[in-house]
């Protein structure tokens, strides 16, 4: 008999976006789609594959790419609650 938890972490997403993930426009400057998220402006290319964000404070704020937002509302959340960097991601010298 088992008395830990029943759902399996393979079958739970890994993360739980704390807020909605709102289109801007369906092409932006970059030439895909922007969005907002909470006070967050992510911008992508055509496709909307390959993304970056502007944060006021954030250390990765507009200094490198990611992929679709999705991956990029837990980067935003981690730094909005709990004022920290996911565990692997650097803060960019220089």
């Amino acid at each position: 008999m088992s008395s830990g938890p029943t759902s399996s972490p393979i079958t739970r997403p890994w993360h739980e976006p704390r807020g909605e993930l709102l289109r801007t426009a369906e092409v932006g400057e970059w030439g895909g789609p922007n969005y907002e998220y909470r006070g967050a402006k992510i911008r992508c290319n055509p496709g909307g594959h390959v993304c970056a964000f502007v944060l006021e404070g954030h250390p990765l704020s507009a200094k490198a790419t990611h992929g679709v937002p999705g991956t990029i509302t837990p980067i935003i959340d981690a730094w909005l609650d709990e004022g920290r960097l996911l565990s692997w991601y650097r803060v960019p010298k220089g």
